[in-house]
């Protein structure tokens, strides 16, 4: 482990130990605990375990390099386009093979059987299973060679080929990595094909590490010469979208060489001809910025913002001890007592706000399901661009084209426009919920808690520019719900959905091409070749039509149909009253929570108020002593901030600016 490596492990260990210090002295000083995130967040930071996903085009090595990196052939690597599902392979001491189905269960299977539920020739031959037996992806533990023991790849099926279904599971699992491994070859510059779906990557996350496989299969000069114009491309057409255009060279074969050889020269020899060294190190630190980074400073800030609200509690507390004026004790605990019925008669069980709320969430989640059923129309402008080259199809190539792209492009349109929809309502709703955070961290905090002399504000703690990753990660009431969302959302069933939809239409190629054939061989006889030509595409662009409102109409029954043999609702119905109920049912446990904590600091002020004034002084005294035992936690957190700012300077800019990349070796 590099300097980097070291310098950001011992920032994530005293990170998580700074967390757990701040909540240890937060029950010593019986301040009320962080919410359920605060938790959530620290473990993640601590488990330290990412999930890269490994995409790119068809027959570019991309399960040939997985195997390298665990040092055994275990996925299919067959001549023909060989992964058909998601592979999940993460480090274990001794293997197990196991299919995971969409609904969370699993079943144990021989490491014989992996081609049997992951290649594309066996999936030809059985076909595709009903939608309960939908595979969510196929879990491989193993000893892992070359690989950190932290990092899970998800090796995805080919995109660009004959198999439409391959590019809408690899669209499934985007938003679940930590970051994606973009495979390039040695043999040719990177393809139109290749940056067009880059451009749909990029409308997801940035998070892109480039690999270019197969340097042994040519020259040095040769593949050098590749790498170089690969990056120009990618230079010239996206630009700063990209966090670092750099590409990174490996030899598959020379790596799971130095894996199968006995004697430890070769092994040497082959791994660093493999150029593993520099692959290994680009991939640490690119997990380190666009993830680990993201994390440390998502869980400082949740831990500056715990103690700012520590801080303002335990001066409010101060204030009940310190006041000598027996009418200021009366103000102040009526001043609350109004407060916390006004909370609780905004936000309570029957709170008038939190019924409007219930209301406006059900409003957008009811929009959003007409919006997406009027888009999933034959005639919607969702639908209209294939529609429109259709009509501009001037040749039988030109029909047959479309023949072969029509179900992958329109499943694509529509899993792109949900997926936008799904964006777009998460953050109405999170707009949403803005007045009740606000009014749930007053009710603890009120604005006219008198001054103790504080060390560092919590603005001071994150510094003048905050990293723009905290700024985005601040709505941390919404982030509770996530996983829930997530749970409850059609994203689970997106890639079954794509096979049931793409392979169920299979027919479009096979019916288009006869129609074709059949036409031609019927007006050959009788008519002249441009006027049985111009009949025959005429015929095509019909069949297409036809073609086009069925697939359309498959898409919006495998979004809307409920599904009868279990009594559940459609995906999309699913999805959005999922929303409903974590959203809902957070705002019912964080009221309460806040109502309790509320009450308990009245019944601490009331307490106070009751004591001898001799009594309240040395009671003043005890929580100044708390107040700077807590202010010195905020030192200590600047102090991190610092350390994280210095250890990355590229991933700290103000929101929305791209970080740029770092200077290194190949």
């Amino acid at each position: 482990m590099g300097d980097r490596q070291n310098a950001a492990a011992a920032l994530r260990t005293d990170i998580v130990a700074l967390v757990d210090a701040v909540v240890n002295q937060a029950a010593a000083f019986d301040l009320p605990l962080p919410q359920p995130i605060y938790a959530q967040m620290r473990d993640r930071l601590a488990d330290n375990c990412y999930r890269v996903l490994v995409a790119g085009e068809a027959k570019r090595g991309k399960s040939s390099l997985v195997n390298a990196l665990i040092g055994r052939s275990l996925l299919p690597t067959d001549v023909a386009i060989a992964t058909c599902q998601v592979f999940m392979v993460c480090h274990a001491e001794h293997a197990a093979f196991r299919v995971r189905f969409e609904d969370g269960a699993a079943k144990l299977i021989g490491e014989a059987d992996l081609p049997c539920y992951g290649s594309q020739a066996v999936q030809n031959i059985t076909g595709v299973p009903v939608e309960a037996d939908i595979v969510r992806w196929i879990e491989v533990e193993c000893p892992v060679r070359f690989l950190p023991s932290q990092v899970a790849l998800l090796d995805t099926p080919g995109l660009g080929s004959l198999y439409a279904a391959h590019a809408q599971i690899t669209h499934r699992f985007v938003p679940e990595a930590d970051g994606v491994i973009f495979v390039l070859d040695s043999e040719r510059p990177i393809q139109q094909t290749e940056i067009e779906f880059l451009e749909k990557l990029l409308a997801v996350t940035n998070d892109i590490l480039f690999v270019q496989t197969k340097i042994d299969a040519v020259d040095e000069s040769a593949w050098r010469d590749v790498l170089v114009r690969s990056e120009q491309i990618l230079s010239q057409t996206l630009g700063k979208r990209l966090r670092d255009p750099r590409i990174w060279p490996v030899s598959s074969r020379n790596l799971m060489d130095a894996a199968e050889t006995e004697d430890p020269a070769d092994a040497a020899l082959f791994r660093a001809e493999s150029q593993y060294a520099g692959l290994i190190q680009a991939l640490q630190d690119f997990l380190f910025r666009v993830s680990g980074w993201r994390r440390s400073a998502a869980v400082l800030a949740l831990a500056v913002d715990y103690h700012e609200t520590g801080r303002k509690l335990l001066r409010n507390r101060w204030t009940a001890f310190a006041e000598e004026n027996k009418q200021q004790q009366t103000a102040r605990q009526q001043h609350a007592a109004a407060e916390q019925q006004a909370f609780e008669a905004d936000w309570g069980e029957r709170g008038r706000l939190r019924q409007t709320l219930a209301e406006e969430i059900h409003r957008v989640c009811g929009l959003a399901m007409t919006e997406f059923r009027q888009k999933l129309q034959p005639g919607s402008d969702l639908f209209a661009p294939m529609q429109a080259r259709i009509d501009q199809a001037g040749s039988l190539a030109d029909t047959q084209a479309l023949a072969r792209a029509i179900g992958n492009d329109l499943a694509d349109a529509a899993f792109g426009y949900w997926n936008r929809l799904q964006r777009l309502a998460s953050e109405r709703c999170q707009g949403l919920l803005e007045p009740f955070a606000e009014a749930a961290e007053a009710l603890l905090v009120p604005a006219d808690t008198a001054v103790v002399p504080a060390q560092m504000s919590s603005q001071e703690i994150l510094g003048p520019e905050s990293p723009s990753v905290i700024l985005r990660e601040r709505n941390y009431l919404f982030e509770n719900v996530r996983g829930f969302i997530q749970g409850n959302s059609i994203g689970g069933g997106a890639a079954g959905l794509a096979l049931s939809v793409l392979f169920g239409t299979s027919f479009i190629l096979a019916p288009v091409g006869g129609i074709v054939v059949g036409i031609a061989a019927l007006l050959g006889g009788w008519t002249g070749l441009k006027e049985a030509q111009a009949r025959q595409v005429e015929d095509a662009r019909s069949q297409l039509r036809r073609s086009l409102f069925e697939v359309v109409d498959k898409l919006r029954r495998s979004f809307f149909d409920p599904d009868f043999a279990s009594g559940r609702a459609s995906r999309v119905e699913q999805y959005f009253e999922g929303i409903e109920l974590a959203l809902t049912e957070h705002v019912r446990e964080i009221a309460q929570r806040q109502i309790a904590s509320a009450r308990a600091e009245a019944q601490k002020a009331a307490q106070a108020a009751e004591l001898a004034v001799e009594e309240r002084k040395l009671q003043a005294a005890s929580m100044r002593d708390q107040i700077a035992a807590w202010e010195k936690l905020s030192v200590q957190l600047r102090d991190l901030v610092l350390r994280l700012q210095q250890l990355d300077p590229t991933c700290y800019s103000t929101a929305g600016a791209t970080p740029t990349a770092g200077n290194g070796e190949r």
